[in-house]
């Protein structure tokens, strides 16, 4: 199928000018009111900013790149480049959406393992003196005393309540994370594809994580860390696991299973509060998914995908001519 072309670097440079525009244009609030992470509207700003490389790619790919909204005469439409179809064989589509979603999960537990070996991270699986250290501390504010009583016969019953959320937060996640795919894997991926495999993952992972900044040099993610530090440790995550969600998009030539994914990762990072030792107190640029530790296996999963071929465009998922 031929795609409309509007050139290489035009389109490129309108996607990262207004995605990294509107990021910081929507975090302003967070800013001008002094408030940042604790701004009483974070959670819809920071859905809002998730929203930003969505709407950068539709412009892209309907106002720059002129893609039909429907394909016809041959053509590919909108929707198809940015992934968002629903593809067959619908059981190869559903096997990698369902990996995507529980091997997220599963990456994001193995991070805290390589961590727990490298020293940064202690798990305490026997008390879960973590989570109950969390639990306390929701009874104090709360004033509960009786509930206080309560948690250690209760804290293991909380924890398998909170592995069954973060399998299923993971599906409610899949919206806002979609406004993130649609443009990282959805657009930007595929157009860095023709460069080759080392630079289209290197660059899409540094665009995607220094994205991010408007959030993180107010301490999200890296609280404490110098901020060139967290810009690089968010980088280096974004970039390893920026790969393996476009490997899942390209297998299925979807942008949903790389969502389902990023929404697993999302729900799953409080991982390493409920499964820590109290004091919750760890450098998560050395320590989890975020951090130097937590990157072994993902950088593993993406080498071997790499040396096996795995990043090669199949017939029903070649990357269109942008």
């Amino acid at each position: 199928m031929s795609a409309p072309s509007a050139g290489f670097a035009r389109p490129l440079i309108a996607y990262i000018a207004i995605a990294f525009g509107l990021a910081w244009l929507v975090a302003l609030p967070l800013y001008t009111s002094g408030a940042g992470l604790s701004h009483g509207f974070f959670i819809p700003i920071s859905v809002g900013i998730m929203a930003t490389p969505m709407i950068a790619a539709l412009i892209v790919v309907f106002w720059i790149q002129r893609y039909p909204l429907m394909g016809r005469d041959g053509q590919i439409s909108g929707f198809q480049r940015l992934g968002l179809s629903f593809t067959r064989p619908y059981k190869r589509f559903f096997g990698y959406f369902v990996l995507a979603w529980l091997g997220m999960i599963v990456l994001v537990f193995l991070a805290l393992v390589t961590s727990a070996l490298f020293g940064v991270y202690r798990f305490d699986f026997a008390n879960l003196s973590g989570l109950s250290s969390i639990m306390v501390e929701q009874a104090l504010a709360q004033n509960n005393a009786e509930a206080i009583e309560q948690i250690p016969a209760t804290v293991h019953e909380v924890l398998v309540a909170q592995i069954i959320s973060i399998v299923f937060f993971s599906l409610l996640n899949i919206i806002p994370a979609l406004g993130e795919e649609i443009g990282w894997r959805g657009w930007l991926m595929p157009h860095l594809s023709h460069l080759g495999v080392l630079p289209m993952i290197v660059f899409s992972g540094i665009a995607w994580g220094l994205w991010h900044l408007p959030l993180l040099l107010l301490g999200y993610n890296y609280p404490g860390a110098n901020p060139i530090v967290a810009a690089g440790a968010m980088t280096g995550m974004c970039t390893l696991v920026g790969a393996l969600l476009y490997w899942v998009r390209l297998r299925t030539d979807s942008v949903w299973p790389a969502a389902i994914g990023h929404g697993a990762l999302n729900a799953a990072a409080g991982l390493a509060f409920v499964l820590g030792a109290a004091p919750l107190i760890f450098n998560t640029t050395l320590a989890t998914i975020l951090g130097v530790a937590g990157w072994i296996v993902p950088g593993i999963l993406v080498a071997i995908i790499w040396l096996t071929g795995g990043f090669a465009p199949t017939k029903s998922a070649s990357a269109p001519k942008s």
